[in-house]
């Protein structure tokens, strides 16, 4: 690596132009263009500071540039200035102490023309050059570090037609260089004070060759990083990213950090088009596919790839900055869809044949650049939907929409304010954009294989967007699921994404995706890749320990190709692409006990089953086979050369998935339902089929419209007998529930005959079917996982026609399994003391107070500390999150919930009254701290500490025992303490064995509330106790799911510290 290394080099301009920086080897490079504004300026850029490389990639920073000299020749082209115009752009340097030089970069043009200055001194400069016939557009530039000069000229013309040396002529110290940066301006530019703007009538190109690129004298910097061995990982890039690189610098850094094979590439919404502005407005040119930027950089960014042996998949968006405002998706009243990114893009309608055309042109575009450098041409369709608006009002009423609707249907199209009204009478209206969409797809993948019949076409999905029952209501899922035309083997491969769950800590949510296009679409794993991504900026790189478990849960799918998303994070932050174990058992539910095996190049594995992270101390080093027998979360890290790599997590549960705490009241209320995973989507009118057990009861819900029509439920129990239904071939039904009937099956397999053998509580309207089934009924004396199929009036099914059956292994706690009874009760009778609650920054104090049976509420707002002092001890709460937003919080913890959520709605907000309202059940005495923030409790660090004084020798003895509380919000699989481990984990505690200094705690679900409880009796901390609890919207639960109680070990401590 050295100074000015053509590769290295960097382009930036305002958003209303487009530049880029090609290499087309060691010595030669080109920058090219488009200006549309009399103010736009782009500037090529040499940065001593590397600062758009990953760590181990960064070429040293050295900012003294004596004794290197820099010589090229140029060719400039296009609407800008010639460097011996007047208004022709300068060299500029900038130094760390921020000093600024201008440099007239034709006095350095060595041959150029003699000039009268010099002809008078009888001089020229550079010294020793050779005046010539080199022009404005066309000649070599050579530039001596030791003899570089600020100013117009060495010397000025007079009024007395003398030429005078120039007070302005100053040599530049070159030994502190910050950047130097060659500036690009369009003929008549205006910037930097020099005139009113003015917006071109065209996109006006440019264009600059640099040959001969030579740098010599004091230029080593370092040597290159020699490339990791190839990882399996594979990267994500696009080009609103990216676009300030060289292509060949990126592709370097990717094998120079393991990735290799393929690449996922988005072309972006913003800079790969060409455009005009118009009264300040972007508007794109439709008959230029791409700009000539843009199509430079990227058709070198391809040739490298394919020079390398890797593959590029095009990805494209149904997003776009600049695009025409009839191409823009609107809601009823005309409000167009917009995204959160700035600048903002606009979403674009399905249906206009302006956009339809554009894009299959677009899509054969970039299927011509593949072929051009002999790759197969793979194109991706990436996350087309109907958008809604934060204000959840549907877009899907832009003016070609409204007339192909009724030119198809012969119909207006009925107008949703919100995403949330009833669809019932509307259903065919939103079947219909499902189809938009699929048809959109379908087109597309044609005119790609048209062209070229090796081609291959897909689609990159995000599946919350349909299966979330909490943030996608059922009319969005409809028209965003073209599942027919979507469904294999319509595309040669399918993509999906989940970035929110990883995000926000769903992690119970983002195991279930894995499943969705398999179970939904019917491809298979070696068919779907995966992208695990992403982390938005610094601030949330507590995402990537996510990201890291859903790299090794995409591999341990068997999925054909796993992602990072995306190369601009990954360099940012730093982050290297660890080693992949695999298991022989994917995570999740099984029926039966079994033996699991770890795999990884690496030197050893180190693996923990009681919920803690595994180190050399604590972890087990793997040697043989796992047996599996019970519900079990295994914590595993690999080593190698010393170093123990971050954990994964593989859960399974046997013989049912941990418990939900979530009740099903059977009332047909759809928020019984929002936290149950969806088990399928369904064919025709079904939307889709959930189901749940419980000790007593099998709960099944099915979504869609028409569902007040004759419908089955059929269910598979194991047994060895069962009717052949011929929609899911892999199942054995052997119980069917017509209506509120329900029936066993007496046939031989064959045919179809049914016993009536009792009763369901059945709810049923247009919209849902909801049956409450007891499991006495269906012959089993306890939950256990079912095989499942609905059919509604014999022509819709859930799941689709030949797909597998739906699986039911969710647990929830309406009649709960698990004793959720952790103190004893007689010690919540005893008594204890008065206790002073203080907190600076507020002026109100309260006493707790001291009769039996109450409670009070130490309500702790973010980044605040708080002290509690009694007699003779205290007890400091200090809240910290640098990771998260946190947002103050009050949950009440008994069961008015309805009375909780109108009072929070209400304006009082004041303290006491909510201590008086909402006195929380932890236990009498209880002090409870509760913290909350709607992107979960990630990042969120609690240090307790406990102070007690005592006498020793008559002298005041003050002693301290602090506990720091680390909240991840990590649900189920994810949980450090998980259920299964619990029992094992009293034990431990209470034998001593377990010693913690720092515990991590998790929430459960997308909204978590951590409340801390502290019981005090008497004098003495009795035990301590750590309680999560859901909180989403008015889903409240009371009971304790992760407890973890501090036994002996730490009452060891306490009894030091009362003396």
């Amino acid at each position: 690596m050295y100074k000015l290394q053509a590769k290295y080099l960097t382009i930036n301009f305002n958003f209303e132009m487009t530049a880029s920086v090609v290499t087309q080897n060691e010595n030669s490079f080109s920058v090219q263009g488009h200006f549309r504004t009399t103010d736009d300026l782009a500037g090529l850029i040499w940065e001593t500071e590397d600062t758009h490389s990953h760590e181990s990639l960064k070429y040293p920073t050295n900012p003294n540039f004596k004794n290197v000299s820099l010589s090229y020749d140029y060719a400039l082209s296009g609407y800008t200035e010639a460097l011996d115009s007047d208004k022709a752009s300068a060299l500029t340097i900038q130094t760390v102490d921020g000093k600024i030089h201008y440099i007239r970069l034709w006095n350095y043009v060595t041959n150029r023309p003699e000039d009268e200055w010099e002809k008078q001194e009888g001089i020229v400069f550079p010294e020793g050059r050779t005046p010539g016939n080199g022009t404005g557009n066309l000649g070599t530039i050579q530039l001596d570090f030791d003899n570089l000069y600020e100013g117009w000229s060495p010397y000025t013309f007079d009024a007395n037609g003398k030429w005078n040396k120039n007070p302005e002529w100053k040599k530049i110290d070159v030994t502190n260089i910050k950047t130097i940066m060659w500036a690009f301006t369009p003929i008549g530019y205006t910037g930097n004070g020099g005139g009113t703007t003015q917006y071109l009538d065209d996109s006006y190109p440019f264009a600059m060759s640099m040959t001969n690129w030579k740098v010599t004298g004091d230029t080593f910097l370092g040597n290159e990083t020699v490339a990791a061995s190839p990882g399996v990982i594979r990267m994500c890039d696009d080009y609103d990213d990216s676009y300030n690189l060289t292509p060949e610098r990126i592709i370097d850094s990717y094998l120079q950090l393991g990735y290799t094979k393929i690449v996922n590439f988005y072309i972006g919404a913003s800079h790969y088009y060409d455009k005009k502005i118009v009264d300040g407005t972007g508007i794109l040119l439709e008959d230029k596919l791409f700009n000539q930027a843009f199509e430079a950089w990227y058709k070198d960014y391809v040739r490298r790839l394919a020079d390398n042996q890797m593959a590029i998949i095009h990805s494209i968006s149904m997003e776009n900055v600049d695009a025409k405002e009839e191409w823009w998706q609107r809601t009823y009243d005309g409000t167009p869809g917009t995204s959160g990114w700035t600048p903002t893009p606009h979403f674009l309608s399905f249906t206009n044949a302006e956009v339809q055309a554009f894009y299959q042109r677009l899509a054969v575009g970039l299927a011509d650049i593949s072929n051009q450098f002999g790759l197969t041409p793979i194109v991706q369709l990436g996350e087309p939907w109907w958008w809604h608006q934060d204000e959840l009002t549907p877009c899907f009423y832009d003016q070609a929409t409204r007339n192909l609707y009724k030119a198809e249907t012969g119909l207006d199209m009925h107008e949703f304010h919100t995403v949330n009204e009833s669809i019932v009478g509307h259903e065919s209206m939103l079947s219909w954009l499902q189809t938009k969409i699929g048809s959109f797809t379908l087109m597309l993948r044609d005119a790609v294989k048209v062209n070229y019949s090796n081609a291959q076409f897909t689609v990159l999905f995000f599946p919350p967007s349909v299966m979330d029952k909490t943030r996608t209501p059922m009319m969005m899922g409809m028209v965003n699921f073209p599942k027919v035309e979507w469904a294999y083997p319509n595309l040669d491969f399918f993509m999906l994404e989940d970035y929110d769950y990883l995000i926000k800590n769903q992690m119970r949510e983002h195991q279930d995706v894995l499943e969705f296009i398999q179970n939904n679409l019917g491809y298979p794993s070696e068919k779907i890749h995966y992208f695990s991504g992403f982390v938005l900026d610094e601030e949330h790189s507590f995402v990537w320990k996510n990201i890291h478990q859903a790299l090794v849960d995409g591999f341990n799918e068997s999925f054909a190709e796993v992602y990072i998303w995306a190369y601009a994070q990954v360099k940012r932050d730093n982050w290297k692409q660890p080693k992949v174990i695999y298991s022989s058992h994917r995570g999740g539910n099984y029926t039966q006990p079994f033996k699991v095996s770890f795999s990884c190049d690496s030197d050893q594995l180190i693996y923990t089953l009681n919920g803690l992270d595994p180190t050399m101390e604590t972890g087990q080093i793997y040697s043989s086979p796992i047996e599996i027998d019970k519900t079990t979360d295994i914590r595993i890290a690999y080593v190698d050369g010393g170093f123990i790599s971050e954990s994964v997590i593989f859960s399974y549960t046997i013989p049912m998935a941990k418990e939900l705490p979530d009740k099903i009241t059977s009332t047909g209320s759809f928020s019984d339902w929002v936290n149950i995973k969806s088990l399928a989507i369904g064919s025709g009118e079904i939307f889709d089929l959930s189901a749940a057990e419980d000790a007593e009861n099998l709960y099944l819900y099915a979504r869609g419209s028409n569902m007040n029509t004759s419908s089955n439920f059929y269910l598979d129990t194991g047994m060895d007998t069962g009717a052949n239904i011929w929609s899911w071939p892999d199942a054995k039904m052997n119980y069917m529930i017509q209506n509120d009937k329900v029936y066993k099956y007496a046939g031989t397999g064959s045919d179809f005959n049914w016993d009536e053998i009792g009763n369901a509580k059945m709810i049923k309207t247009n919209g849902f079917v909801e049956i409450t089934v007891s499991l006495e009924i269906l012959g089993l004396s306890k939950p256990q996982q079912i095989r499942l199929g609905y059919g509604r009036n014999f022509e819709d099914f859930a799941p689709m026609p030949s797909r597998n059956s739906a699986i039911v292994d969710t647990l929830v706690t309406t009649n709960s399994l698990v004793n959720k009874e952790t103190i004893a009760k007689e010690e919540l009778l005893k008594t204890y003391k008065a206790l002073n609650i203080n907190s600076a920054g507020f002026e109100w104090e309260k006493t707790v107070r001291t009769e039996p049976a109450t409670n009070t509420i130490l309500y702790v707002t973010p980044h605040m500390e708080w002290n509690i002092s009694g007699e003779n001890y205290g007890l400091s709460v200090k809240v910290s999150n640098n990771k998260a937003d946190l947002t103050p919080y009050y949950h009440e913890l008994d069961s008015s919930i309805l009375e909780y959520s109108k009072y929070l709605r209400g304006d009082s907000k004041n303290f006491e009254d909510i201590l008086n309202k909402f006195a929380p059940t932890v236990g009498d005495g209880a002090i409870a701290v509760g913290i909350s923030t709607r992107d979960g409790l990630i990042g969120t660090k609690i240090l307790l500490t406990f102070s007690k004084t005592v006498e020793d020798s008559g002298v005041e003895i003050e002693s301290k025992f602090q506990l720091e509380i680390e909240l991840y919000n990590r649900p189920f699989a994810g949980s450090p303490i998980p259920d299964p481990a619990y029992n094992q984990l009293v034990e431990d505690i209470t034998s001593g064995e377990f010693k913690p200094t720092v515990i991590q705690i998790l929430g459960i679900g997308m909204v978590g509330v951590a409340t801390l409880a502290l019981i005090f009796f008497g004098s003495e901390i009795i035990t301590f106790v750590g309680t999560i609890i859901i909180g989403i919207t008015a889903v409240i639960v009371t009971v304790v799911e992760a407890l973890l109680v501090i036994g002996n070990s730490i009452m060891g401590i306490f009894a030091k510290i009362a003396g």
